[in-house]
């Protein structure tokens, strides 16, 4: 009897897991856009350059994924402070701050449809530009390199068509990076590291998808190297505010 037991409920395993596998072997396209607002902080180790400012966060993207949980996609986020950073620090000259970044990612999901983890990896592509007010000169940081991030969405509550989760998303990078000015004077070469945290409610109605949530995003670019006697200090900037978004999965 125990032997008949044990063979019936693996059986049922096995026919579970098959279920399981067979409703999430299917290719889903998923768009999606997001904005907010919040505040930008930049500092340079050894001199009067740090300040804040308030600013802005627009993002959208779009990924597929195909059977056996596996796909890529594409997401483009940007940054744009207000004109008066540096105004208030020390500084003497207001200047605007932008960031940007390009992400090129493949996407593998564990877990279930109701408690899902994402996981993706690939390559970023982060500029980041301080812009003197109102002459226009500045300086700008480009970057490239690996990334890899894990976004957690974990159900709450469900009914028949909606459903209330959990979502968050933790994520690294490291590259290489290209300092350069304009007017052009000369080019300075270093590295980079940066870190995403995002914590976020998500409402579900069929296809359709609401999101609420807190993010921050951190760079530091390491001090550069030494280009006709002179050198680019290391620089942080960090992004911290609260986003809105809109998406929806075919």
């Amino acid at each position: 009897m125990i032997r008949q037991a044990s063979t019936a409920l693996f059986a049922s395993s096995l026919l579970l897991t098959s279920c399981s596998t067979t409703e999430r072997e299917h290719t889903r396209i998923r768009a999606d856009a997001a904005f907010g607002g919040g505040k930008l902080k930049h500092s340079t180790n050894g001199s009067a350059l740090d300040d804040s400012a308030t600013a802005a966060y627009f993002a959208f993207g779009a990924e597929v994924i195909g059977r056996q949980n596996l796909g890529g996609g594409v997401r483009f986020q940007t940054v744009t402070s207000d004109d008066d950073l540096f105004l208030g620090g020390g500084a003497g000259t207001p200047a605007q701050a932008f960031d940007s970044e390009l992400f090129l990612h493949g996407t593998g999901v564990l877990g279930t449809e109701d408690n899902s983890f994402p996981i993706r990896f690939g390559l970023f592509f982060r500029n980041y530009t301080l812009e003197a007010q109102p002459t226009g000169n500045d300086i700008n940081w480009s970057s490239f390199g690996p990334r890899v991030e894990v976004a957690p969405d974990i159900t709450l509550a469900t009914t028949n068509a909606l459903r209330w989760s959990l979502t968050s998303v933790l994520g690294f990078g490291a590259g290489v990076t290209t300092i350069d000015t304009s007017p052009a004077t000369q080019e300075w070469d270093t590295t980079m590291v940066q870190a995403d945290l995002a914590l976020g409610t998500r409402l579900q109605l069929e296809s359709l998808r609401l999101d609420l949530g807190w993010m921050w995003r951190g760079s530091r670019y390491d001090e550069s190297d030494v280009t006709a006697s002179t050198t680019v200090l290391e620089a942080d900037s960090t992004f911290s505010g609260f986003t809105f978004g809109l998406g929806a999965t075919f």
